[in-house]
This record gives C-alpha cells, structure tokens and sequence, in this order.
C-alpha cells in the first residue's frame, strides 16, 4: 500500500530503519571532497580516542605528542559510519487553456405610398326674356335666330317660341356640347347630378390654368407626367451614398443585398430582407449581447486569440465529472493533449490524441501536485493527495509549513 514517506533533505532529522553504501571497502569510512563517502587515512590535529575497554586496537607508524597510561601492546580497530544527505525533486506542471465562439444579423426595410385624389363639378344657368313693340315712327324689322336657337324668324306679327337647338334631344342631369356639324347642342357622354360628374368617355382638362380640387373615385390613366401637385420623386437615403431620389414615372427603386451577408427577395407588394443560410463577414463583427453558436464544430482561423475572460469553462452542460482539455496539434487532427483525467482523478499528459477525442486514452506522464499546511493536517496515508487520493496520488507531495518537513506519496 502506497504511503506519505518523508525526504531528507539539509536541515532534515533523518530516522532511517536501514542504510546501504555501494562500492565500500575495509577501512574508515570517511566523507570526500566531492560529497561522496570512502576510504581515508586518519590524519588528523586532534586527538585519537579508543574508548576504554576496547580491545585488538593497533597502531602503526610513528606519532608525536603525549599519551596517558601504560602501553604494553596495542592493536586498534575502528569502525565508523556516515549518512548524507538525499534530494528528491518533484516536477509540476501548470496548464493554459484557451477557447472562443461569432455570430450576426441586420434587418432593413422600405415602403412608401402614395395617393392622388381630384373632384370636378360643372353647373350653369341661362335665362332669356325679351319684349318688342312698335311705336308710331318705327319700321318694323324681321329677328332671326341666330346659332344656338332653334331655326325661325320674328317680325311681331304673331308669338313666337324661341328654344335651344337641339333642346328636343337633352336629357335630365347631360352636360351638353356644341354639335358644330349639325349646328345644334347635343347630350355629351358626361352628366352631372349636382353631386357627380360621370361619363362613359374620357374627361381631359388642357390649359396652362386648368385646376380641379376636391377628390375623385375611379381610376387614372397615363403617367401623370401633366400633372401639377402630385408627389412625382421618392427621396431616400442611407449610411453612404446618399441622399438620392427615384422618379416614380420612369425609375425604379431596387433594394440590393450583399452576397453571403444580406439577400433579398420580393413577392407581389412584399420586400423581404434577411440572412442567406451561410454568411460571411466580410470585415469586423462586434456583437454587443451575448453569442450563442449552436452547431457540432467551431473553427477560429486566426493568428492570436484575445480571450477577456479569467475563466473559461469547458465541458459545460454534462454535469458530472469527465475528461476535458486542450490538444496542441503536431499532426493533422491530433497532437498532444494536457488536461484533466477523471478516471485517475489526475491532471495527465498523452503524447497522442485525437482532436475528436471525447476522453483520455492511454496516458503517457502525470502532473504531479504540492499541498502544504502545518504538520497536524497533513492528510493520512489512506486518504492519499487531494488528486488521486490513495488509489492514483503517486508522486504528489506535501509541505509541512510549521516545521519545513517534505512528504512524497508513493
């Protein structure tokens, strides 16, 4: 079973069960220059002390100096062992991800109407009367009736009854004309009940002064180009380009779309401007309220990617623990992948993994993590690192912050 085992390090108070040094031979063991332990001759200033009691101890060579007691013989053996100290290096990692999504739409629209209205009335009255009578001294002449009045003569020999030509052929409400052909007044195809003026054939008014007001039913023909008063331009505008105006009797107003960002299309009296299926933007989009792209693959085809937020949340909507990270590509659709491993509950590295990837495969490596506090809250060996915990926690440590100690958990 894995545990918390403590590292050596300078400072450390060692307490080891057991120690074993390669490569020894007989002699006094001794540290070296190069920090490693040997044999070394003793060739000290200080003093030589064989504990008493000892025995076999023996000496060869020559000494200088003093020594206590009486010495018959001697044999000498000493022994000694030393422990140095051990590091132990723990690598961390750190990871960055990355992660963005554009949208977009406009609307426009245009109507205008317009509206033409005249009303035309015609009345008259005529009244004629006339009384003759001769005097003595007078010569009586002959009236004749002019056009306009029925055929005849006056010479006051008898009445006479003076009427319209052609007043036989009128009829009640008919404007009348003037029949030049047959010298008379005719019914015209207009007439004129006091209210309205209708006919069968065309009302035409000529004259630089000619003016109706009012308002009329029906219909109008022609283009209106005689008329005075009517609106005959449409003024319009927009961002660029204008404004401008669209002759309505010879122009025509066409409302145009941009390819792949705005299309139009009309039907009957309907202008409808909207988004083709596929847009592109052809320069910058700034979208002011929130973004939502709804689709199976986002594409960013930039050179840098600004990201404001400081937090990016990836794998949202599952609600549960799972795999989850960034892959930085080395080869077409797959590269290498750092992230979170739910399995082992470890932050991993996998050397190869699909872009399409939905979870981590085989890993390759695993980034090991540092917990610290005071030396009570250290965690027990059955409960293993905060990552991993005592199933997968290898080679995570802890720090103790009270007393400097070091833990590996392995």
């Amino acid at each position: 079973m894995a545990s918390w085992k403590k590292v050596i390090v300078s400072g450390s108070n060692a307490n080891l069960t057991t120690i074993q040094v390669d490569d020894l031979k007989n002699g006094v063991v001794t540290g070296s220059s190069n920090g490693t332990l040997g044999i070394q001759a003793i060739n000290g200033t200080g003093n030589i002390v064989a504990t008493t009691g000892s025995t076999g101890v023996s000496m060869t060579g020559s000494f200088s100096g003093s020594f206590t007691g009486l010495i018959t013989s001697a044999s000498l053996s000493a022994t000694a062992s030393y422990i140095t100290a051990s590091g132990v290096f723990g690598p961390y990692g750190s990871n960055s991800v990355i992660s963005s999504s554009h949208a977009v739409s406009a609307s426009y629209a245009l109507s205008s109407s317009y509206a033409v209205s005249a009303s035309y009335a015609l009345s008259s009255s005529y009244a004629l009367t006339s009384s003759y009578a001769l005097t003595a001294g007078q010569t009586q002449g002959t009236l004749t009736f002019g056009e306009g009045l029925s055929t005849g003569t006056f010479n006051g020999s008898s009445n006479v009854t003076v009427q319209v030509s052609g007043a036989a052929d009128l009829t009640n409400n008919a404007i009348t004309k003037w029949d030049n052909n047959a010298n008379k007044f005719a019914v015209s195809s207009l007439t004129d009940n006091g209210t309205v003026v209708s006919g069968v054939s065309s009302i035409q008014l000529s004259g630089a002064n000619s003016s109706l007001t009012g308002s009329f039913t029906g219909s109008f023909n022609g283009d209106g180009s005689g008329l005075t008063g009517l609106v005959s331009t449409l003024n319009i505008n927009a961002g660029t380009g204008g404004p401008s105006t669209v002759a309505l009797a010879s122009q025509t107003l066409t409302i145009a779309g941009t390819t792949n960002e705005i299309e139009t299309s009309v039907s009957a009296q309907t202008i409808t401007v909207g988004l083709p299926n596929d847009v592109i933007i052809g320069n910058n989009l700034t979208v002011t309220g929130d973004l939502t792209v709804n689709g199976t693959t986002t594409t960013i085809d930039t050179t840098n990617l600004l990201v404001e937020d400081k937090f990016i949340l990836l794998a949202n909507g599952t609600g549960t623990a799972t795999d989850g990270g960034i892959i930085i590509s080395s080869a077409a659709g797959s590269g290498y992948a750092y992230g979170y491993d739910e399995t082992s509950d470890r932050w991993v590295y996998q050397d190869t993994l699909s872009g399409t990837a939905t979870a981590f495969g085989t890993i390759t490596a695993y980034s090991n993590t540092t917990q610290y506090g005071a030396s009570g809250t250290k965690p027990s060996d059955a409960t293993g690192p905060a990552y991993g915990g005592s199933t997968a926690g290898y080679g995570n440590t802890w720090v103790s912050t009270d007393t400097g100690e070091i833990w590996i958990y392995s």
